[in-house]
């Protein structure tokens, strides 16, 4: 802090204002080396720290780099936890109705998050998980404290459909064919979202019963253990 009682970067840069934001693996190749994240299944786990918009420089994310860990004391998994617990402690991720999301864009209505009454009056569901700028949201996915939510509601394991690196769509299990969603989503990416903002062509699922994701219909699991760019 500046003796004028400003803040200053530096003092931003804690534990407590790390997010995470999620990627599919090719940005790896384009990572700066001394970058930190995780990999889970085609994707990996990055992480940011917040900078206010309002300082001087103009700066809103800085990434999280190995020197800056090493100067909090802590390992790339401790990190990625962290981040986890501060997305959900900030309440960042939002799941909405596909209608909700829709009648937003078109009539500038209020989003509703899904509650089980409104599930219940909607046959098909498709759900929406992003945040409330719908930007970067699509790491909601790994809220799996959510997903568990969402998966009792409706009583069926989840589909999970990469929409963008800013959403995704969670669809009740039984409901759709899993060849038919890997062709939509496929196409999708392909027509409609541009390069840098596609997440995968994989569609994955969410088991209640084991509490994971893994890549639909893949019966062998990558391992998602901790791997650390050097």
């Amino acid at each position: 802090m500046r003796r004028d009682g400003s803040m200053r970067i530096e003092d931003f840069i804690i534990p407590e204002n790390v997010i995470p934001i999620i990627r599919n693996k090719q940005v790896l190749e384009d990572l700066p080396k001394d970058n930190i994240f995780v990999s889970e299944e085609d994707l990996v786990v990055l992480f940011r720290i917040e900078i206010p918009m309002n300082l001087e420089t103009g700066v809103g994310l800085i990434q999280v780099t190995d020197k800056i860990i090493d100067i909090w004391g802590m390992n790339t998994q401790e990190v990625y936890e962290k981040a986890l617990k501060n997305m959900q402690e900030r309440d960042i991720i939002k799941i909405y109705t596909m209608d909700s999301v829709l009648n937003h864009i078109l009539s500038g209505t209020q989003e509703e998050e899904v509650s089980k009454e409104t599930l219940e009056q909607v046959e098909s569901p498709m759900l929406v998980v992003t945040n409330e700028k719908h930007i970067n949201g699509a790491v909601g996915i790994l809220d799996t404290d959510k997903l568990q939510e969402i998966s009792e509601m409706v009583q069926d394991d989840l589909y999970i459909l990469p929409s963008s690196i800013h959403e995704c769509i969670l669809i009740p299990k039984s409901e759709r064919d899993l060849q038919e969603l890997r062709e939509m989503v496929a196409d999708i990416n392909g027509k409609e979202v541009i390069p840098e903002e596609r997440l995968s062509d994989n569609v994955y699922e969410y088991s209640a019963a084991t509490k994971a994701i893994t890549i639909a219909g893949n019966n062998t699991r990558e391992k998602g253990a901790v791997e650390h760019i050097r």
